[in-house]
């Protein structure tokens, strides 16, 4: 996408000289650097998410569905301020060793640069770029593919305060994902937004936002002899409020409709209600838990297409103690495949999930550098397609050394 290449070209620059400005300053004594290390040592069950024995002897020669996986990763990141500016930064490099499928040992990363801008008393927002490559998922896929999937993303977000009780804000954004593997999965997604809230008295925002899409994937797809044409475009349009009940609760609503359109195979096309609930409650000064439910379309980084999904989370945490904390996730998917571009979706017998997801984690803080952690993490899912039912445990183990 040339627009894609010029601002990835730009913004090159802008990273070479933030990174000058960077050195600069800690030449002068000015520490803007946090480095970091760590390791999370992980025991999967059921590493490419296969149904029974069976299968992963078909997938892997060997009716074991374990695996086990070494993660090492170093990172940096910080702020530097600038006048009223700041740039703020990361940089993380992640090296995964598989115990019996290290043929899957990867190398990946995440990065960002983000300049948090102000002008004048009324104008504020956010101006970067991010990328991340990754391991795909087996969660749709169980094969023993090395597929690494990059995304980068270049964004703009601006707010601007017009009135004492009104705001406006909007972005844009340009994504390109990429597959070296499943090419078939690459796509450019540019998006755009806007928002606009009114502030009233009683801690409460009511307004509007309106968001658009459009992807376009880097191949066709074949279907019989025609060759089709996955690209779409997007759009929502919700009401939006966020109310503040009291110092320790927060509501936020997003009520709307979702349409998709297709450039081919009109059949996938979509227009239904969407709508997002999220309620944070502070139930004591060390006990906070957070609710949420929705529906909505989503995309998967495994599904040619997208999912329309009903969901809800409960997530409790409690901070015991300066040091040690418990945290928890309870997550439920009703998940309908009528989006993939690989389902027949004229077929009355689309394909149909429900998952059901909880997650405990402890986290120790050693010192106030040196953290660890251990997490359980359970996954069932129950498909109206035998082969797509699985079970899965995960036990991880980490530390993190910062500098």
């Amino acid at each position: 996408m040339p627009a894609l290449s010029r601002a990835n070209a730009f913004l090159t620059k802008y990273m070479v000289f933030s990174a000058c400005f960077i050195g600069g300053s800690i030449a002068n004594g000015q520490d803007f650097i946090k480095p970091y290390v760590g390791t999370i040592y992980s025991i999967n069950s059921n590493f490419f998410k296969v149904s029974d024995t069976a299968e992963a002897v078909s997938i892997t020669g060997s009716n074991d569905k374990g695996e086990e996986v070494l993660q090492l990763y170093a990172g940096l990141d910080g702020e530097v301020p600038m006048s009223r500016q700041a740039l703020e930064y990361g940089l993380r490099v992640t090296n995964n060793t598989h115990d019996s499928f290290d043929q899957l040992d990867n190398t990946g990363h995440e990065a960002y640069l983000n300049l948090d801008w102000r002008a004048g008393q009324t104008f504020s927002g956010d101006l970067g770029i991010k990328s991340k490559k990754s391991l795909t998922l087996f969660t749709e896929t169980q094969s023993m593919t090395k597929d690494m999937r990059t995304v980068q993303e270049i964004y703009f977000k601006g707010t601007h305060r017009f009135h004492p009780d009104w705001y406006a804000s909007g972005g844009l954004a340009s994504v390109d994902i990429s597959h070296n593997e499943r090419e078939r999965l690459s796509r450019d997604e540019n998006r755009v937004w806007v928002e606009v809230l009114y502030a009233s008295n009683a801690n409460t925002r009511v307004g509007f936002v309106t968001s658009h899409a459009q992807g376009d994937y880097d191949e066709t797809q074949l279907v019989g002899t025609s060759a089709i044409d996955n690209g779409y475009k997007s759009n929502n349009y919700s009401a939006i409020i966020y109310w503040e009940g009291s110092a320790k609760s927060a509501l936020t609503a997003r009520i709307g409709i979702t349409n998709r359109k297709h450039d081919d195979l009109d059949d996938r096309d979509y227009n239904g209600s969407a709508w997002h609930l999220k309620y944070n409650w502070n139930a004591t000064a060390k006990t906070k838990v957070d609710f949420s439910l929705w529906r909505d379309i989503g995309d998967y980084e495994e599904v040619l297409g997208f999912v329309k999904e009903t969901g809800a989370s409960i997530e409790p945490r409690l901070d015991y103690s300066p040091k040690l904390s418990f945290r928890m996730k309870l997550k439920f998917l009703e998940k309908r495949f009528e989006g993939d571009a690989e389902t027949d979706v004229s077929n009355s017998s689309v394909r149909e999930d429900s998952d059901v997801r909880i997650t405990l984690k402890t986290v120790y803080k050693m010192t106030p550098k040196v953290h660890t952690f251990i997490s359980y993490d359970n996954s069932e899912r129950d498909s109206t397609q035998d082969i797509s039912d699985y079970t899965s445990d995960i036990w991880r183990l980490g530390a993190e050394l910062r500098f």
